[in-house]
């Protein structure tokens, strides 16, 4: 190996094979596009650094402890046996006060929203129910911390039992609300809910955006509530299984740098056995 000139790595072209022909004669660099995690807490919550701030794909709204009467519009029966639980999970709810009545419970998250799909009684319209809590505001929104966790009520009127309370809990995390409905002057805010069909069975459907610590950060859940305040969320969902992370296993991402420093190898020795002709 002593013929070869080591200086000719500085003009190594490393670029992959969707680049190829598009090469100007300047550098190229090729990097790996997932974003670094990390695991906290005994309850296996993780967080992503991404290179983008996290911003909700729909707008669910702002701060409150208020009971207002929301009007959304009823969505048509889905086509799914049940409700979506992609990176979530299901389990039978006992309601909050109540003689032992349940309704299955289903939630599901992507990188900026959690969805909560709640069962309802037979027979309950939109305008007996309401949704309220503590939600940080949009303003907050990339400020949350560690200690700061918001919370969630359903109660539903019904004519035997007025005021029934079906939901009230400590979420695992914060949520923040809209910002086209972040109006300080509002005291009654509600959270983005709708009354959806999957299987027969009706669900209040309730759609709430992710704070996280700061800009560019995604905190994935483990589990919907805060340990120990729901007697049916019994187990965690495994964060580094979770489809949409955008990043790898340390194993998978060792794997792929080897194979990008295995074929810029084979370039610079293909290059070498050319210029020796």
């Amino acid at each position: 190996m002593s013929g070869f000139d080591y200086s000719k790595w500085d003009n190594l072209d490393c670029s992959d094979s969707e680049s190829e022909g598009e090469n100007d004669g300047g550098p190229q660099v090729t990097r790996l596009d997932e974003s670094s995690s990390v695991t906290f807490g005994g309850g296996g919550d993780s967080i992503t650094v991404a290179q983008s701030p996290s911003v909700p794909s729909s707008s669910p709204s702002p701060a409150s402890t208020s009971f207002p009467t929301p009007t959304p519009t009823p969505s048509p029966a889905a086509a799914a046996s049940k409700p979506s639980t992609t990176n979530g999970s299901s389990f039978t709810y006992n309601w909050a006060e109540s003689d032992g009545t349940q309704s299955p419970l289903h939630w599901s998250q992507t990188r900026d929203e959690v969805v909560l799909n709640l069962g309802l009684p037979s027979g309950v319209k939109s305008n007996q129910i309401t949704v309220c809590g503590t939600f940080l505001r949009w303003n907050e929104r990339q400020t949350a911390v560690g200690t700061t966790k918001s919370s969630i009520e359903v109660k539903v009127s019904l004519p035997d039992r007025p005021h029934d309370l079906l939901l009230q809990h400590r979420l695992a995390h914060s949520v923040f609300l809209g910002e086209e409905d972040d109006d300080p002057n509002v005291e009654l805010i509600t959270p983005d809910w709708e009354i959806v069909a999957a299987g027969g069975t009706r669900y209040l459907r309730v759609v709430l955006g992710k704070a996280v610590p700061m800009a560019g950060v995604s905190v994935w859940w483990s589990r919907l509530f805060e340990k120990g305040s729901c007697d049916g969320e019994r187990e965690d969902v495994d964060v580094e299984t979770m489809e949409g992370r955008g990043n790898r296993k340390k194993g998978e991402k060792a794997a792929t740098m080897k194979e990008a420093w295995d074929e810029a190898h084979k370039m610079f020795v293909e290059k070498m056995k050319q210029k020796q002709k």
